[in-house]
């Protein structure tokens, strides 16, 4: 049974997304344009998949060209989401001009506008403060619901500069209506719903001009003296702190200058049929967050489309610090030591608690010896297909902030019975993972070495959403936001 979204928000689809012609697979824009522009991708129609796939992400074979579907599908969804926008979030300019207007996905509900009572915001901290900024990010001591931990684990992310990093989650207005519309965002809502349809979650496929539901997650980092040397796209931010949370035993209200440095797109697609259940996974990062390990590689191949294709199990183990890594990096210092030697990468504090000071450096209680924060080293290389994407579109942003901003890759993944278990769904390419928004799992394997799949915590976008469930523990389409009900 399909689940329509409200006529408003449906409204706002049809406007925002005019009709196109079918999938360009290497135009700038997804009209086929040689340009940039606002019209966001929503459907990949007349792409053939053939079953028996093999998930390369090179560029030497017909697997590849398909890969770059995707590659394109991913970037013309972050120029069209990053695209200035006027009050009501439609588009408006150029992607080139206007860097402090307000961007399309700023439009888009955070979980505190769409689950009642979910409380990201201690209620010390929101009686204590009156928000200038335009995007409101918290710590709480709830580490399963906070915009300030890392998923699967109990460690904040921290830069170079001693602060933490922040997260953010928004919903399109598809999405936003599916959930408002069957009952979704309260927990006897959820009760209600799987009584009555216990397949569980279907929330609404993208047609062609039409975009399905979407799901944004955005990491920042809090820039000292609002300075921007990197080049981020930046944002007026207050960051609301609870007692609970404080250094100083009082709430905290801080107004600060935040830069991108990382950002999932999670699309639900109609085409290609047999991939339309497991969404598309874009995932970007920007390009000095930090340095590729020591012998990192390309995300995996499985060139005989079999389960020993996907060895090794850790890509690299313990993704080791590069010899030559340079300088300038946000989450990576290279003279970084402890008493041990040479800090180890991507390794997570662990605590139940984290305490912010008042004035910056907030997490200065949480550095290693010489002054640094999280040591951080990407465990996979960018691989071909996406680096070559890479460029067509940084070369048409030149002189922007977003010719700074890189894909890692984009994911999908077949369901059907035309692989072998353990890997159901079947993604491409198998390993994706963001390194400021995954610091802490890039090297967790996606199969175990006794050869069954690794459900909670893997290197993988779809192999980790898989297990999502609502409040009452109900299959929610991949989405984990159900579990903010109430």
């Amino acid at each position: 049974m399909r689940h329509y979204p409200s006529a408003l928000a449906a409204a706002f689809v049809l406007c925002a997304a005019p009709a196109f012609a079918d999938y360009q697979q290497d135009a700038l824009c997804v009209t086929g344009a040689a340009e940039l522009c606002a019209t966001l991708p929503s459907d990949m129609p007349n792409l053939d998949v053939p079953l028996g796939y093999t998930p390369t992400t090179n560029l030497e074979t017909e697997d590849g060209v398909q890969q770059q579907n995707f590659d394109y599908f991913g970037w013309q969804s972050f120029v069209a989401l990053n695209w200035p926008a006027d009050a009501s979030g439609a588009p408006m300019g150029s992607i080139l001009d206007d860097p402090d207007a307000p961007r399309v996905w700023e439009s888009y509900l955070g979980i505190d506008a769409v689950f009642p009572q979910a409380n990201l915001v201690a209620d010390d901290a929101e009686a204590a403060c009156t928000p200038q900024g335009r995007m409101v990010l918290a710590q709480t001591s709830k580490l399963t619901s906070s915009s300030f931990i890392e998923p699967f684990t109990a460690s904040p992310l921290i830069d170079v500069d001693g602060n933490f990093v922040m997260y953010d989650i928004r919903m399109n207005p598809v999405e936003v209506g599916y959930l408002r519309d069957n009952g979704l965002t309260t927990q006897a809502g959820q009760k209600a719903f799987a009584a009555a349809n216990p397949q569980g979650w279907d929330l609404p496929r993208g047609l062609t001009g039409s975009p399905g539901a979407m799901e944004l997650k955005t990491a920042w980092r809090v820039l000292a003296d609002d300075s921007n040397p990197m080049g981020y796209f930046t944002l007026p931010a207050t960051l609301m702190i609870g007692a609970e949370n404080s250094a100083t035993g009082q709430p905290l209200c801080l107004e600060v200058t935040v830069g991108l440095v990382g950002m999932h797109i999670m699309h639900k697609i109609t085409n290609p049929t047999a991939f339309s259940d497991n969404w598309v996974w874009a995932t970007f990062e920007h390009i000095r967050n930090a340095p590729d390990a020591a012998g990192a590689a390309p995300s995996q191949k499985n060139t005989a489309a079999t389960v020993s294709g996907l060895e090794p199990y850790p890509p690299v183990g313990s993704c080791p610090v590069p010899q030559d890594a340079g300088t300038g990096w946000a989450f990576f210092d290279a003279s970084c030591a402890d008493a041990q030697g040479a800090c180890t990468p991507n390794i997570g504090l662990e605590l139940k608690n984290y305490l912010w000071e008042p004035d910056m450096p907030y997490a200065e209680k949480y550095l290693t010896q010489s002054g640094a924060g999280t040591q951080v080293t990407r465990c996979w290389e960018v691989y071909e297909s996406a680096k070559n994407v890479d460029k067509v579109f940084q070369d048409a942003l030149a002189g922007s902030v977003w010719a700074n901003y890189q894909l890692i890759g984009v994911q999908w993944a077949n369901g059907g019975l035309d692989h072998p278990d353990p890997l159901r769904p079947f993604p491409a390419p198998i390993y994706m993972v963001n390194s400021t928004l995954e610091t802490f799992l890039q090297d967790v394997p996606v199969v175990h070495p006794d050869g069954t799949l690794n459900r909670g915590g893997s290197s993988s976008c779809i192999n980790c959403h898989d297990i999502a469930t609502d409040k009452g523990g109900n299959r929610s389409d991949f989405s984990f936001l159900g579990g903010y009900a109430k």
